[in-house]
This record gives structure tokens, sequence and C-alpha cells, in this order.
């Protein structure tokens, strides 16, 4: 509601257009942000943005593989794109696939070693293919660069088999 008040009173501005498509997409209005989606000019000025919107709405429509084809695309041109990767390895984790979420990771961390997130979602996939040591060390830099101190205690919760004493 108030996303679509601000663009009452700014009908163009980009960041409220994409913020308001965001938001639908959240809400599964799928429909809807399609639409909106279709009216945004100078898109061309937020390209990463743009392709994470264009994925979702290709996986709302269960086109899977254009949605991996865009993100693809997307962290080859930009490594750094956080959402892009994740949402890639969210798909990979979907199919079942931790080799090719791991391996996407592993490229990613190497332009962004500083994700915490990232960090997290390599763990996830370390641990399915049973890689134990990158696993833990993942976990560990994932809590050492914790945004904060409630990312830090999910990402320690979630990961408490990692950081007890094994036998």
């Amino acid at each position: 509601e108030n996303l679509a008040y601000g663009l009452e009173k700014g009908a163009k501005n980009l960041h409220l257009q994409l913020a308001y498509i965001e938001a639908l997409l959240c809400q599964d209005r799928f429909a809807e942000a399609e639409e909106a989606f279709g009216k945004v000019e100078k898109l061309a000025e937020y390209p990463s943005a743009a392709a994470f919107i264009e994925a979702r709405l290709a996986l709302s429509k269960a086109d899977t593989s254009q949605a991996i084809e865009i993100l693809s695309r997307t962290f080859e041109e930009n490594p750094l794109a956080r959402e892009a990767v994740l949402a890639l390895a969210g798909i990979f984790d979907s199919q079942g696939d931790a080799y090719a979420g791991g391996a996407l990771l592993s490229e990613a961390l190497a332009y962004n070693a500083y994700n915490p997130d990232m960090w997290a979602a390599y763990a996830r996939f370390a641990e399915a293919t049973d890689a134990e040591e990158d696993a833990q060390y993942a976990v560990l830099q994932a809590l050492e660069l914790a945004y904060s101190a409630a990312q830090r205690q999910r990402f320690a919760d979630e990961f408490s088999r990692w950081l007890s004493p094994r036998e």
C-alpha cells in the first residue's frame, strides 16, 4: 500500500517501481508483478535487479530453464550479484543438484568472500555432498562475517551440529 501510494506521487521513480514489483512477488501476485514489470522504463540502469525479477517471474510460470538461463547470465555478467547467485543456488537445491549448487557458490565466493549468506549456502551444499571440512569452514566464515547478532544466532542455530565438538 505504501509503495503504491509512493508510485502515485513518483510514478517514474525506478527504485519505487522495482520495490513495488518485489513486494508483489513476495505476495505471490505474479500477474500484477508481470504487468508492472512491463511498464518499467530504464531497466538497463539496474540489470541485476531486472534479471532477478525476470527470473522470479519465469519461476512463477514453472519455467525453471529460463530462470536458470537468466540467473546464470546475470552471474557471468556480474559475479557480485548476490541475489542472482543465491536464487540460482536455490534452484539447484530444489532440483537436488548439490554439486552444481556447491560449484556455483565456490565460484561466487572467489569474487565475494565477505558475504555471510553465500558462506551459509555453501555450507549447506558442502554438507549435502559430504564435504565435511568445507562445510565446517563455511559455517565458521558465515558466523564470522554475520551482519548482526541476530543473523549470527540464526547461523549458530542452523549449524549447531558443526559447532559442537565431534567424536
